[in-house]
C-alpha cells in the first residue's frame, strides 16, 4: 500500500526529486496500527509513503519531530550509538485533541523503520 500511494501521490517529476526510499515495517508496527480503530488505512499508507521519499517536510498538515531514542542514546536523546534517530509524524492535523502518529527509526543508511503508532506527542520546548 505504501507503495501504491506513493506512485497515486506523486507526479513522474516529483517521483524523480522524491524517490521512494528504503523502509521496513518493525515487528509491532501492523499490530498497532490495527489496534487504532480510527486510522484509516490508506492515511496511514500515505504518511508512511511520504516519510520514505523524505518529503514531509513540505507538507504543512504533517507534523514531524525527534523522540529521544529509548537505547544507547547520547546526551541530547536524539540520536542513538549505531546513528539511528527516532521521529514521529502525525496522520491527522496537530489541532485534533489527541492526533495519531506513525513511530519510526531513521538508520544511518537512510532505512526507515516503521515502529509503531502512538498519539503525537509535541517537542518540547528547550529549558533557558
Amino acid at each position: 500500500m505504501i507503495l501504491e500511494r506513493w506512485l497515486e501521490t506523486l507526479s513522474d517529476q516529483e517521483r524523480n526529486e522524491h524517490p521512494l526510499g528504503r523502509y521496513v515495517l518493525g515487528t509491532g508496527f501492523v499490530r498497532s496500527a490495527e489496534a487504532l480503530s480510527q486510522v484509516v488505512r490508506d492515511r496511514l499508507a500515505y504518511v508512511c509513503a511520504m516519510i520514505a521519499c523524505e518529503r514531509v517536510g513540505d507538507l504543512a498538515a504533517l507534523a514531524r519531530s525527534r523522540l529521544p531514542h529509548s537505547s544507547n542514546a547520547h546526551q541530547d536523546g536524539e540520536q542513538s550509538g549505531d546513528g539511528s534517530s527516532a521521529w514521529q509524524c502525525s496522520l491527522t492535523r496537530q489541532d485534533s485533541q489527541t492526533p495519531p502518529a506513525v513511530r519510526y527509526l531513521t538508520h544511518a543508511d537512510g532505512t526507515v523503520e516503521f515502529t509503531g503508532m502512538g498519539v503525537y506527542k509535541a517537542p518540547s520546548k528547550p529549558r533557558r
